[in-house]
């Protein structure tokens, strides 16, 4: 694959980065496209999978997205409402814990393909509607592997219907024949398998139950899709251990129904399909030569990197350096510190960082991975302009460079805040 270093500077070369471009996302399609080929590859035909709009939710991206055998999958209303723009039409699954009667009233109108409630009680709120079809989110109740407050599926959680309120959920189950799947999602970006297989083959259980009671009664088995939301950790280089390959044999193994037919699975990825397909680049502004390591000053920071910069210790970045200059930038190397723009001293990206010591002002870092879960959490800490995103394709080199979102100008950040 081409480096992001060579999609930078083929960007400068055609001309669309000017003198107020100091930073610039890029966004590969041939890394989404293989990613959603490999999850189709490793799950049942005739599978739903979603793609999760919190993690990136550009719509130059999503629009991509939405020309793929992809759903799309919505933390809010208004994310319901971008995917809709964005071509995905009805292909739309709506998860959030908080939905107003107002919103899914007006939600109803498009006709999303699945509604997750998110506790029992919610499913009053659908009364006069039009016949919708709901799934039911489930609180495992499993303490998985992963960063605490990704942590989802633990007792206590704001999401689901705890698994120990088994009689009541097979209760309104058997009354309500709008609940037609049950929903999981025990934690995002785990550091391992094991938990989320546990939480999956609880609510697998629980759905086999549900349909035999259902057939004990006399009555048409009413739990017909599973979703298994999202999490699968991702790491880079992604390790075999981790993949959706991996993840697809183990549930095989441990869940055979999801794979047999007896239930249509749905997933929910985020981060697995975009964390490898975006890097972002920042002219570098300022180097303090006499601090050690030696502090290089650019154009994304904590607006940016909100949980690379708050919670170093388990979100890491990975920096190249880039020059436009006919410039050797191999040889010596040193420590640097880099500093994002925003008035603050925690807002540093990379604290012990190696790079060519000749680095100077004028000189580009790249800082690859930043696909899934950067962009979406930007700050308006200091109110700095959202950078120009730039959509590329590495199957065709960097010929097919083009604009996808223009940089935010001062005058849009005066609506904003208007």
């Amino acid at each position: 694959m081409p480096e992001p270093g060579e999609a930078l500077l083929a960007a400068i070369e055609v001309g669309l980065l000017d003198a107020s471009d100091t930073s610039v996302i890029f966004y590969d399609l041939a890394v989404l496209q293989n990613q959603v080929e490999r999850v189709h590859r490793a799950f049942p035909a005739g599978s739903i999978h979603s793609i999760a709009i919190k993690t990136n939710p550009l719509v130059c991206v999503l629009s991509e997205a939405a020309k793929l055998p992809l759903h799309a999958e919505a933390a809010s209303f208004e994310e319901l409402y971008l995917a809709h723009h964005s071509g995905f039409a009805d292909r739309l699954i709506w998860d959030s814990p908080a939905k107003t009667r107002q919103e899914i009233s007006d939600a109803a109108l498009l006709r999303p393909f699945l509604i997750n409630l998110n506790t029992i009680e919610e499913v009053d709120r659908y009364e006069g509607l039009p016949a919708l079809r709901l799934g039911l989110r489930i609180n495992p109740e499993i303490e998985p592997d992963s960063i605490a407050s990704l942590a989802v599926g633990k007792k206590n959680s704001k999401f689901g219907v705890a698994i120990s309120r088994k009689a009541e959920v097979i209760a309104l189950c058997l009354r309500d024949s709008r609940i037609v799947g049950l929903h999981v999602h025990s934690s995002s970006n785990s550091r391992s398998l094991e938990p989320l297989i546990e939480g999956v083959s609880r609510v697998c259980a629980l759905a086999n139950e549900i349909n035999d009671r259902c057939t004990a009664v006399g009555i048409q088995p009413r739990i017909h899709f599973i979703d298994i939301g999202g999490g699968l950790p991702l790491s880079d280089p992604e390790s075999p251990d981790l993949s959706v390959e991996s993840y697809a044999a183990l549930l095989r193994e441990a869940c055979p129904d999801l794979f047999s037919g007896s239930y249509r699975l749905v997933t929910e990825f985020g981060r697995y399909y975009h964390h490898l397909a975006g890097w972002t680049a920042s002219r570098i502004e300022s180097v303090d030569s006499c601090s050690d390591p030696q502090n290089v000053i650019v154009h994304v920071g904590a607006d940016s990197f909100v949980r690379e910069t708050y919670d170093s210790s388990n979100w890491k970045l990975s920096f190249d350096a880039v020059t436009v200059e006919p410039r050797e930038l191999e040889g010596t190397q040193r420590r640097f510190r880099v500093c994002g723009p925003l008035c603050f001293e925690g807002d540093v990206i990379g604290r012990d960082v190696t790079l060519p010591s000749v680095l100077g002002v004028g000189d580009w870092l790249v800082i690859r991975n930043t696909g899934a879960n950067t962009y979406a959490l930007w700050s308006r800490h200091c109110s700095r302009a959202f950078p120009k995103v730039i959509i590329a394709d590495s199957r065709s080199g960097w010929s097919s460079l083009r604009i996808g979102k223009s940089r935010e100008q001062v005058e849009d950040l005066i609506r904003f805040w208007s």
